[in-house]
């Protein structure tokens, strides 16, 4: 009975993880054939720990959909927010009872991740939000080793709501170096530290008007990437960074930094081997 209940969770996560390969590439055909597969696994094994993970995995699924509008006007992202909090009740409803044995916090990330939804929606009043990350907290501090994965979650809603919700600058700095530090620690790749930290990191700092901390922290995630200056997988992402850069130096007025970048990228790109990986200046960049 014990082996058939491990067989199945393992059997999830490999689903779970080849959903994330798909994720990645932004292959929506393989993380919808990943999901039809992994809805009908959780029903055979007809388990509170399968259903969970399906249901993380669709969550995930509406989130690269919406690619960030949470706030919007429009009915089809609406209705894919809904699908998605839908996803994340489920998420929580089936993963509760397992939280102390649960080696991927299902059930606090999901608590964030709704707390997330609800502030950058405008969904939920200041007290459940509140309550959201305070439970979170609570759980993490009782369930979690000081470099689980789900704590940089933590810091990072933490800072997402002292900039939104409260506006308290000093506040979202702690929140956003405890992120940073922890990232040093156990993000093994350049490439994700700057997706999954500096990147939103940088967006918070937009959000307060904080432009040369912004500016700081994608100047550092461009300085990461040239260390893999001639690596496919860098050059998304360097377009990115560089893109962000420019929005923050045009919103901050602040010509000499566009400028001084584009001189950077120009020398960069003679290093680059690979034509198509090579950083494109928008024309109204350069126009300034």
């Amino acid at each position: 009975m014990h082996k058939m209940k491990l067989d199945a969770v393992v059997i999830m996560q490999i689903y779970e993880l080849i959903f994330s390969i798909y994720a990645n590439h932004e292959d929506l055909e393989g993380m919808q054939d990943i999901l039809v597969r992994a809805k009908k696994a959780s029903s055979y094994f007809h388990r509170k720990e399968t259903y969970a993970i399906y249901y993380n995995m669709l969550s995930e699924y509406y989130d690269i959909l919406l690619d960030g509008f949470y706030d919007t006007d429009n009915q089809d992202e609406e209705r894919v927010l809904n699908k998605m909090l839908d996803a994340i009740e489920k998420t929580l409803f089936y993963s509760k009872q397992n939280i102390s044995y649960d080696i991927n916090h299902l059930y606090v990330k999901n608590i964030l991740a709704k707390a997330t939804i609800l502030m950058r929606s405008n969904r939920g009043t200041i007290r459940k939000i509140d309550k959201l990350i305070t439970n979170a907290k609570r759980i993490i501090i009782e369930n979690t080793t000081e470099y689980a994965d789900v704590r940089l979650q933590y810091y990072l809603v933490c800072a997402w709501y002292y900039a939104l919700v409260q506006d308290d600058k000093d506040m979202a700095e702690v929140f956003i170096k405890d992120a940073l530090e922890l990232s040093n620690v156990i993000i093994p790749t350049d490439l994700q530290k700057i997706e999954d930290v500096i990147i939103p990191c940088a967006n918070i700092y937009f959000e307060l008007c904080c432009y040369n901390q912004a500016i700081g922290l994608l100047y550092k995630g461009t300085r990461l990437c040239f260390k893999h200056i001639n690596t496919d997988s860098y050059a998304f992402i360097r377009q990115q960074l560089y893109n962000h850069f420019f929005q923050v130096g045009i919103e901050a007025q602040q010509v000499e930094w566009c400028q001084k970048m584009i001189k950077l990228i120009e020398i960069e790109n003679k290093e680059i081997v690979d034509e198509k990986n090579r950083v494109i200046i928008p024309e109204e960049v350069r126009s300034l």
